[in-house]
């Protein structure tokens, strides 16, 4: 199963030709891991306010169709790997109406400490908040290993 964001394609994202520029793409995928982790009771603001930030280490998105001004996107989130160390999520962004791929791609993440920017065992450092992640996102996690 996948966590659903949905997202209309705003002008201000577009060129002129309507077409959504490329870097929009990573933005949406932040849209839609946020949206993943407030579901599952773990905002990333709470995450934040309790000592714990997740770094960007990887990204990668695959380009398949141009999204145009206006089109509703539905951003498909899973978690594909998870230990106490990082935490790597998929996503796939298909065009809402036809249901056409706009693209796929992958984030990989660190937990760290937000005060050293140090790297944590989440399990260690946070261990109300490993036992909320790992529990609450089994729906989200495809991967058969790291819980």
């Amino acid at each position: 199963m996948y966590h659903e964001t949905v997202l209309t394609v705003r002008y201000v994202e577009t060129d002129k030709f309507g077409i959504a520029h490329h870097s929009n793409h990573i933005i949406w995928f932040e849209v839609a891991r946020t949206s993943l982790l407030r579901d599952i009771g773990l905002p990333y603001s709470r995450m934040e306010s309790e000592g714990v930030s997740c770094p960007l280490l990887e990204t990668r998105c695959h380009y398949r169709h141009p999204a145009r001004f206006e089109d509703t996107l539905v951003v498909r989130t899973v978690i594909t790997e998870m230990s106490p160390v990082k935490i790597r999520f998929a996503y796939e962004i298909v065009e809402a109406e036809h249901g056409y791929s706009i693209a796929s791609g992958e984030t990989l993440h660190a937990f760290v400490d937000g005060a050293t920017g140090r790297p944590i065992r989440l399990n260690r450092f946070r261990p109300e908040m490993w036992g909320l992640l790992t529990k609450r996102s089994r729906p989200y996690f495809t991967s058969t290993g790291g819980q």
